[in-house]
Parts: C-alpha cells; structure tokens; sequence
C-alpha cells in the first residue's frame, strides 16, 4: 500500500490538513460521506460490521485462529485479513444462534 501525506489526503478530499487530523485523532467526529471519501483518498474501503453485544463462546481452536489472523493482518496492514476476520465472526455468530435455536 502507497503511503499518502496528511497533505495528500486532504487535498483529495477538499479538507485542510488541520481537519484530517481532527478526525485521525478523534477530536472531531464526521459525516458518513466524509469517512467513505477518506477511506477512497487512501485507496481503501469504509466497511461497517454490526456484532451482536454477546457472542457464543468460541472454542479455543477458533480462538487460536482468530488471533493468528489478527497477528497477519496487522503485521500485513491488510484490509483482506480483516475482511477474512469479519467472515470467520459472521460464520461463528450463525453457527452459534443455529444452536441456540436448537435448544
């Protein structure tokens, strides 16, 4: 991934640097088509996952798995690993309410 400057990334989005830095940093909150224009200035995708507030207790294999991943995509800064991630938590959180209907 080509690393862009504060300057880039704002010039591509019509902000100053200040305001990217506001958001970057958490001082400022924004509009939803702001962020989607941030992530496209950094040739990247905005993705919103929504999770239930309680998962089903993962076995420790799925764990282990999950937390390899993690460890791959942070060491990658790879957008891929994490969409990976978001597929293995949606699989399990099926997996987990097809048992709980069961019962």
């Amino acid at each position: 991934m080509l690393r862009k400057s504060l300057e880039d990334v704002a010039t591509a989005v019509g902000m100053s640097k200040s305001g990217v830095g506001h958001i970057e940093t958490g001082e400022n909150s924004t509009s939803t088509d702001t962020l989607v224009k941030l992530a496209g200035a950094l040739d990247s995708r905005w993705i919103v996952r929504l999770a239930p507030r309680e998962r089903p207790e993962r076995s420790e294999a799925a764990r282990e798995l999950v937390d390899k991943i993690d460890q791959i995509a942070d060491l990658l800064q790879d957008h891929e690993a994490r969409l990976i991630l978001a597929q293995l938590e949606i699989y399990e959180n099926l997996r987990g309410s097809q048992g709980q209907s069961k019962t």
